[in-house]
């Protein structure tokens, strides 16, 4: 219902202020809402069970990181990083080479120097 709302709505602008319909362009935004809220509760994952709970560390690296991978993404394929940032599937690929580059410096940060994010023992993920 969501991705009907968003296409009917059209060419949505935030940073420009341009909404075409703002009726259905806050109904988008509360079924929307809703929708990942009723998944988030119904998906049980490890995984993403431990990048939540290291979200902190998570925004804290990423942006230098997924500078850093993209430009070698961009180099091994030979693509230009306007394409790259603009295809879903090579986005998909940036977003899975940054989770495998951050989890180790979420490890190592929880293990060795957890006072950097105010935690005074190792997390432990249940």
């Amino acid at each position: 219902m969501t991705l009907v709302i968003a296409m009917l709505n059209k060419s949505v602008d935030i940073n420009n202020l341009k909404i075409p319909n703002y009726i259905l362009f806050y109904l988008c935004a509360i079924t929307g809402s809703i929708m990942v809220i009723l998944i988030s509760t119904r998906v049980q994952s490890k995984i993403l069970k431990y990048i939540g709970m290291n979200s902190l560390i998570v925004m804290s690296v990423h942006e230098p990181i997924k500078r850093i991978v993209i430009i070698i993404f961009s180099k091994i394929t030979k693509l230009q990083v306007d394409f790259i940032r603009g295809n879903i599937f090579c986005i998909l690929g940036v977003t899975i080479m940054i989770i495998l580059v951050i989890m180790p410096i979420i490890f190592f940060i929880n293990k060795y120097m957890p006072f950097i994010i105010g935690k005074s023992k190792k997390l432990r993920v249940k």
